[in-house]
């Protein structure tokens, strides 16, 4: 993930997979660039998920059975592979969410990330892992 002014951050493991599993949560079935764009959106363009990081979480998530993926067409008339939740990513989305409530929430990003409101420009996230 990156912050706007292109510094590399890392961020506690974890993370990526909670603002992924919001995401598809929140809007159902997504491909890959979408949820990215989602992410972007909510957060202000303060986090952007890079392709590097993205899709393989994503693939991390479908070994865990967190997701399932399918072909379908975009809107754009593109083939695209989609995510969607299954009840075991459902079930890990409300474990993460409970321990994410330490003080953080915030309804503006989906993560409860806060305390990025105030940043100015974009950085680059780094999951640890």
């Amino acid at each position: 993930m990156t912050f706007r002014d292109e510094k590399r951050t890392e961020i506690p493991p974890g993370t990526l997979y909670m603002l992924i599993l919001k995401t598809l949560g929140r809007l159902g079935p997504m491909h890959g660039y979408g949820i990215a764009q989602y992410i972007q959106q909510t957060t202000d363009d303060v986090l952007q998920v890079e392709e590097g990081t993205l899709y393989p979480a994503l693939q991390r998530m479908l070994v865990k059975g967190w997701v399932k993926a399918s072909w379908r067409t975009t809107e754009n008339n593109r083939r695209a592979r989609y995510y969607a939740l299954t009840p075991a990513g459902r079930g890990q989305l409300g474990n993460q969410t409970v321990r994410a409530r330490d003080g953080r929430h915030s309804s503006r990003h989906p993560a409860g990330l806060a305390g990025t409101t105030g940043t100015t420009g974009t950085r680059k996230w780094v999951e640890a892992t």
